[in-house]
């Protein structure tokens, strides 16, 4: 896991880019000579969003950002037949023949269900 004291999440929450309320369930990992993190956040016009952050640097703080799950954008693909809005949190990472399989709680708010959710990407 990263130090706390000079890794935190607060540069990728302040990021004018992402502009996080808040960011959870931080899993830090290596491939290779990369260094990535996942995590779950929330922005509070654009609901709940899995990030991927990454660096060749483990001491360094992130030097790469994107959006790996739009929550409001991808809820259908994610929960069939879904109602309300969709709710992400603790992503699992699994790295497997050279791509990241993404196992994550996924939740319709209309009933209050939480369900496992796999995606897979190339790294």
């Amino acid at each position: 896991m990263l130090c706390a004291r000079r890794n935190d999440l607060s540069p990728i929450v302040n990021s004018k880019d992402f502009g996080l309320k808040e960011a959870l369930t931080p899993v830090v990992f290596r491939v290779k000579n990369n260094y990535f993190m996942v995590f779950a956040g929330k922005t509070p016009r654009n609901g709940r969003k899995i990030y991927i952050a990454y660096s060749d640097d483990l001491v360094a703080r992130a030097t790469r950002t994107r959006i790996l799950i739009d929550g409001p954008r991808e809820k259908k693909k994610i929960i069939p037949g879904i109602k309300s809005e969709v709710a992400l949190n603790t992503p699992c990472p699994i790295i497997r023949n050279e791509e990241l399989w993404l196992y994550y709680g996924a939740m319709d708010r209309a009933n209050g269900v939480w369900k496992t959710a796999l995606s897979i990407f190339p790294l």
